[in-house]
C-alpha cells in the first residue's frame, strides 16, 4: 500500500476541514461491530476527526476494501510497527491503538485504487480474527474526550500550542474548535512515527495537548 506523500497530505487535511471533514457522519457505539477489517498502513498515523487519501495497492487490502464499501463503511486504521518482522500468515505486528474510520470515496484511476478515509474516533486492537483474504480485528473503542474534561484549560493549552508553532513550525488553519486544532497539529507536525503514535495513545485531547506542548517545547530548545 501506498499513502500520498504523508507531509503534502496533512497540509491538505489542515486546509479542507471545511469541505471533507466537517461533511459529519455519527456513528453509535452499538453500530459498530466488535470485529472490523483492518487496514494496516506504515505512515501516518491518523487522528480522530480528520481525513486522507490512502493508495491501495495489496490484492488483499483491495478485497478488504470491496467488502467494506458493499458493507457498514467502517474499518480499522491502524499502524505497522517499524520494528516487526512478519509471522507465519506474513502479517506483521501493528501498535494496537488506532481508529475506528469511515470510508468517504473510492475511486479507481490508472489501475489504482484510492480511497479517502476519515476517522470517526479511536479504537483498541484487542486481537485478530483470520477468516477472511485480510486481516480482521477485535476491537474495542476508546473514549477521547472524559465527560469532565475543563474546556477552558483545554482552549488555554491550545493558545498555547499556536503560540510554539509560530516559533517552530508555522501553520496557518482555517478556523477550527479546540479539539479538531489540537489533532490536526498532531497530525501535521513533523515528528517520528513513534512520537506520533505516542500522541495517538494518550487518554483524550487534553492529554494529547499537553504532550504536544511537550514536544514543541522540547523542538525549540534544540533550534539553533
Amino acid at each position: 500500500m501506498r499513502l500520498v506523500p504523508a507531509r503534502l497530505t496533512r497540509l491538505i487535511v489542515a486546509l479542507l476541514p471545511a469541505l471533507l471533514l466537517a461533511a459529519t457522519v455519527s456513528v453509535q457505539a452499538q453500530d459498530v461491530p466488535p470485529v472490523l477489517p483492518m487496514l494496516p498502513v506504515s505512515d501516518p498515523i491518523l487522528f480522530p476527526g480528520l481525513g486522507m487519501d490512502i493508495t491501495i495497492r495489496n490484492p488483499a487490502h483491495a478485497v478488504l476494501i470491496e467488502d467494506v464499501a458493499r458493507g457498514n463503511r467502517l474499518f480499522a486504521l491502524v499502524t505497522l510497527r517499524p520494528d516487526s518482522l512478519p509471522d507465519g500468515r506474513g502479517n506483521r505486528d501493528v501498535f494496537p491503538n488506532g481508529t475506528l474510520c469511515r470510508l468517504v470515496a473510492l475511486t479507481r484511476s490508472d489501475g489504482r485504487l484510492i480511497i479517502t478515509a476519515r476517522a470517526l474516533g479511536k479504537i483498541r486492537v484487542e486481537g485478530e480474527e483470520f477468516t477472511r483474504p485480510y486481516r480482521l480485528a477485535k476491537i474495542r473503542q476508546v473514549p477521547e474526550v472524559d465527560a469532565d474534561t475543563d474546556l477552558d484549560k483545554l482552549h488555554r493549552m491550545r493558545l498555547e500550542i499556536d503560540e510554539l508553532l509560530k516559533l517552530v513550525d508555522p501553520l496557518v488553519l482555517p478556523p477550527m474548535s479546540d479539539e479538531e486544532r489540537i489533532n490536526t497539529v498532531a497530525f501535521y507536525l513533523d515528528l517520528d512515527l513513534f512520537e506520533r503514535q505516542d500522541l495517538l495513545d494518550r487518554d483524550g485531547v487534553s492529554a494529547r495537548a499537553q504532550a504536544l506542548i511537550d514536544l514543541l517545547t522540547m523542538k525549540l530548545a534544540s533550534k539553533p
